[in-house]
């Protein structure tokens, strides 16, 4: 973006040139949609993508309108064709199986809006007047993200357990899960998008840190605290803004010295490359050395930061390069290890009901190998039985941690027959 010479040249590319061929704004318009819809149909989490859609459909539909580079009729028309297009999608995923909204899901809904009394009556009859609308099911997920995210469920962050979670869990998260150059990137990528703005009027900008700043509020908002895969929607328009900051200080250095701006671009690219080799293949449970790299990360946060299941067949590999094809334990996915050759074995006592008044010992161990995944070691919504279990092995040193995720113990002297306490 340095150098070009005005605002109008910035947003041509986006906008479809000065005033903008009709054909140029319907093929944006139904990429937009496009996007919208297969977003809709992928996650019901997404749905966060439906109110930022609108904003950004405003900022253009005005920029379009003060510059007079598009009719009224044009800026309506192709605002409509995103989320007709996005409409279409969802239902086509659902096969066109729309139905009317019925009373128990108007109320549904007006919760959504936080809607009481007289307001929310007027709201659910005008739904319930609409034609058939919506994919029943669609409406039941969207619903479960939303009591979820209002409700929260047991969280883990920085060695603390709540079961609402905090406002700041996800700028914790982005800091700890992402690398240091691309953290640096980021944050300098949106002050460089917010100073071209303000002291050159790129407003084209707006279009990297609107999304951005409006997704990290609303996840903000959430009580539902469980990884930072909630705020993947973020990440395309923060790199975005990280390689035009990245760009312009090299473009900056290049005026004051050809091999400092050679040097600077080296900086800025070759940590990246270390760290995708140095963290192969376990990048999902990569930690930021500000969160004590990736053995230790665990510590800081949980749930799928560190565990989705995805060490299940690595755990599989090294029990059966030690000659094992049992294991006692409990980790996210180990049903999945009966796929790799390998039985798992439920600790003794870990399902029975915590109101049991334990006058029985459970059946000892029998397995040479105990595996524990990350996620439980932290504890978190785990009975007193099932904390006891755990608790055997929290302050033992692993024979290994696979992947990040899951702690491997071998029973020995100091790791005896499990038996819990009476």
């Amino acid at each position: 973006l340095r150098g070009r010479p005005s605002l109008q040249s910035d947003m041509a590319p986006i906008t479809g040139g000065h005033g903008g061929p009709p054909l140029q704004l319907v093929s944006n318009a139904a990429l937009l949609g496009s996007a919208l819809g297969v977003a809709l149909v992928t996650k019901y989490s997404l749905i966060v993508l439906l109110p930022l859609s609108f904003a950004i459909v405003i900022v253009w539909a005005i920029s379009q309108l003060i510059r007079k580079r598009s009719s009224l009729a044009s800026v309506v028309l192709s605002s409509l064709l995103v989320f007709i297009t996005a409409y279409v999608i969802l239902i086509a995923f659902y096969a066109f199986h729309v139905d009317k909204i019925d009373a128990n899901e108007s109320s549904t809904i007006a919760g959504w809006f936080y809607l009481r009394g007289h307001t929310a009556e007027i709201f659910k009859r005008f739904l319930m007047w609409l034609p058939p609308m919506l994919p029943r099911y669609f409406v039941y997920g969207i619903d479960m993200v939303v009591q979820d995210s209002r409700e929260g469920r047991p969280a883990f962050l920085l060695g603390q357990v709540s079961d609402t979670g905090w406002w700041y869990y996800f700028p914790v998260a982005f800091v700890l899960k992402t690398t240091i150059p691309f953290l640096i990137a980021s944050i300098g990528g949106i002050v460089w998008a917010v100073y071209q703005m303000l002291r050159r009027k790129r407003y084209v900008l707006l279009y990297v840190v609107l999304p951005a700043v409006l997704y990290l509020a609303l996840t903000m908002t959430s009580h539902l605290n469980i990884g930072v895969r909630h705020l993947l929607p973020m990440f395309p328009f923060v790199a975005i803004a990280g390689a035009g900051f990245v760009s312009g200080v090299v473009q900056f250095a290049l005026t004051r010295s050809r091999v400092l701006a050679v040097a600077l671009a080296v900086l800025a690219l070759l940590p990246g490359f270390v760290i995708a080799i140095s963290t192969f293949p376990n990048y999902l449970t990569y930690f930021s050395p500000l969160a004590g790299g990736s053995e230790r990360g665990w510590q800081t946060l949980s749930d799928s930061n560190v565990e989705t299941g995805q060490e299940v067949k690595p755990l599989a590999k090294y029990l059966k390069a030690h000659g094992q094809k049992r294991v006692t334990g409990i980790m996210v996915g180990g049903e999945f290890l009966k796929f790799y050759g390998v039985e798992l074995d439920d600790f003794p006592g870990w399902d029975d009901d915590d109101s049991d008044d334990g006058d029985t010992d459970p059946e000892p161990i029998d397995t040479d190998y105990v595996a524990i995944g990350a996620w439980y070691l932290t504890e978190v919504d785990l009975t007193d039985k099932q904390k006891q279990i755990i608790d055997i092995y929290r302050q033992q040193k692993p024979e290994a941690m696979v992947g990040n995720s899951i702690f491997v113990f071998r029973r020995t002297a100091a790791l005896p027959p499990l038996r819990l306490r009476k």
